[in-house]
């Protein structure tokens, strides 16, 4: 019996004794509480606490802190019972990377770190922009869309924008509106945050202009003036205006107006539909479209978002026609009938006249384009009329392109002899070209050239410092052609592909270039171009003084080698005659005579 207690106690006390020295070899356990793992702070004083728990009582607690490369602070502290809690402090620490831990011992010199390393990093470095966008210049209606780039030495956050109502930007830097934006100058605050909160902004301003509206007037369902004559009245004079506005779509802030010359007629504030305003028989209601001429202006006024915009066009009404008087035909040259002034009167009572044409024989002539009403015209034709019977008349049209005629005149012309010729035409004179057609071109087909193929008696007319000129073709051969150009009376005979210019404005100046292009069908094909080119002054070569002294010299070699022979000579003569004279006056002395 007793052997068996010797035995359990034994057993007991080797259990006891190896508790005890399980107890007495344990560690303690060490928890890193603050600051918390992979954390990124700006701030450059941190608090670092952890906690040992050990049964056999913790005596003290050392902080190791590790930057990217070495040992960068150990503080030492006795530990607290009985949480035995740690708190160290740590001022001024530099940006760069840091791992910790915190080594705790007890009594019975047992030591334990944390089972993890904790990291953290110290950041007081804001981000930057690396590229901000140009300002941009957008109409009422686009929509922003720009890039902004930034970076962080350390960790790149976010990027932020004020207005978020209006604006919103994504991770990337894209900002764009979310909203319409209206017209003016747009400041928006756009920041850049990194892991530590550390800010950066830039403030980007962009503008925004007014839409340019868009409106159309039309007259009778066409965009243009409207003109009524007695030619083309409109049936009980009814007028159709019609304005449509396509921007804005709907007259937001805005009104559409109707003015007759200078009078408000309509507006229309509310239209939300693109046909506006539509004004039908003002004529005979409201309006009264009596002879005259009517400006019709449609206006938006200008809003918030647009622009304003004006269009006009005009009505004219004239159903009369001008009153063309021709008076008579007067040779204007005493010495032969080379030149006729036709003189006229012409008066339109409501839009005035555009030009009035002489017509000769059926041919139209000249015309005038800056008649004046209700004073004495006239046009002079140089040249162009022979021997025989002419009927003529003045046919003028008004702004509203009404055309009447004079009544038709005689003229009769005789013996037409240019002064100081010699008779060598049937009826004692030159008879002088009747022009059988004229062509007149527009002053933008002459700066151009203009092509033209003329007969014989046929002439183009030129225009030029508002005087009238003609180039006509008198003659043609299969190679050449007869051309005078008037009003200076130049004749002239043209080879095909020859090119001739000619002054008729006596100022020193090439006035025409005439190319002959070809001959074919009786026609000479001519390109006719108005010029002004210099007329080149041709100065003969001075003699050069050696050429001259050299002359000179020759002159006097030669005189030299035969004229001295030639004078001997006569002198010799000379001699031979005097003495002779001189024995015969002797002779007649001793004769007695």
């Amino acid at each position: 019996m007793v052997k068996k207690n010797t035995t359990l106690i034994l057993v007991l006390f080797t259990i006891v004794f190896a508790a005890i020295l399980v107890w007495a070899d344990a560690k303690p356990t060490v928890t890193l509480n603050m600051p918390a793992n992979a954390m990124t702070n700006a701030t450059v004083n941190q608090t670092f606490n952890c906690t040992a728990i050990d049964d056999y009582n913790v005596t003290n607690i050392t902080l190791y802190i590790y930057n990217l490369t070495t040992l960068w602070n150990t503080t030492y502290r006795v530990a607290t019972a009985p949480t035995n809690s740690t708190y160290i402090q740590i001022f001024n620490l530099p940006e760069s990377n840091y791992t910790w831990n915190c080594l705790a011992y007890d009594n019975n010199t047992n030591l334990s770190w944390a089972s993890v390393n904790f990291t953290f990093i110290i950041d007081t470095t804001k981000p930057y922009f690396t590229a901000v966008p140009a300002t941009v210049a957008l109409t009422y209606g686009q929509t922003l869309g720009v890039d902004f780039n930034a970076t962080d030495t350390n960790l790149f956050d976010s990027y932020v924008v004020n207005g978020t109502l209006l604006f919103s930007i994504n991770s990337s830097g894209w900002l764009k509106n979310i909203t319409t934006l209206i017209p003016g100058t747009w400041n928006v605050n756009i920041t850049i945050n990194d892991s530590a909160n550390n800010l950066n902004s830039t403030v980007y301003t962009f503008t925004v202009s007014k839409a340019t509206s868009n409106i159309t007037l039309r007259i009778n369902n066409t965009e243009g003036n409207l003109t009524i004559n007695a030619i083309y009245p409109i049936e009980g004079n009814n007028t159709n205006i019609s304005v449509y506005i396509y921007n804005p779509a709907a007259l937001v802030g805005g009104n559409l107006s109707i003015y007759i010359n200078g009078t408000l007629r309509f507006q229309n504030t509310t239209a939300t539909a693109v046909y506006v305003a539509n004004l039908t028989n003002f004529t005979t209601t409201t309006f009264s479209l009596s002879t005259g001429l009517y400006n019709i202006t449609a206006v938006y006024n200008e809003s918030q978002n647009y622009t304003g915009k004006e269009v006009v066009w005009w009505i004219l009404k004239d159903l009369d026609y001008p009153t063309v008087t021709a008076i008579t035909a007067v040779s204007t040259n005493t010495s032969a009938n080379t030149a006729y002034n036709f003189t006229y009167n012409v008066s339109d009572v409501t839009s005035g006249i555009t030009n009035c044409t002489l017509i000769i024989n059926s041919m139209t002539g000249q015309s005038n384009v800056s008649t004046t009403q209700n004073n004495t015209r006239e046009f002079i034709e140089t040249g162009t009329l022979g021997a025989g019977t002419y009927s003529w008349l003045v046919s003028c049209t008004d702004q509203a392109a009404n055309v009447a005629n004079s009544s038709l005149k005689s003229l009769t012309v005789t013996d037409v002899v240019a002064a100081g010729s010699t008779a060598n035409a049937p009826g004692g004179g030159n008879t002088v070209i009747v022009w059988t057609n004229t062509y007149i071109p527009t002053d933008s087909q002459l700066i151009l050239g203009y092509n033209q193929n003329l007969k014989v008696k046929e002439k183009i007319k030129i225009i030029i410092d508002t005087k009238d000129h003609y180039v006509g073709v008198k003659s043609l051969t299969s190679t050449t052609a007869a051309l005078e150009i008037a009003s200076v009376s130049i004749n002239a005979t043209m080879s095909v592909g020859e090119t001739k210019k000619f002054d008729v404005t006596d100022d020193g100046y090439y006035d025409i270039s005439v190319i002959l292009n070809s001959i074919a069908n009786n026609k000479a094909d001519i390109t006719i171009q108005r010029i002004n080119e210099l007329i080149p002054v041709v100065v003969e070569e001075e003699t050069p003084i050696e050429e001259v002294v050299g002359n000179i010299t020759d002159t006097v070699n030669k005189v030299s080698a035969k004229g001295w022979i030639i004078i001997g000579a006569v002198v010799i003569v000379l001699i031979i005659i005097i003495s002779y004279k001189a024995s015969r006056k002797k002779r007649y002395h001793k004769k007695g005579y």
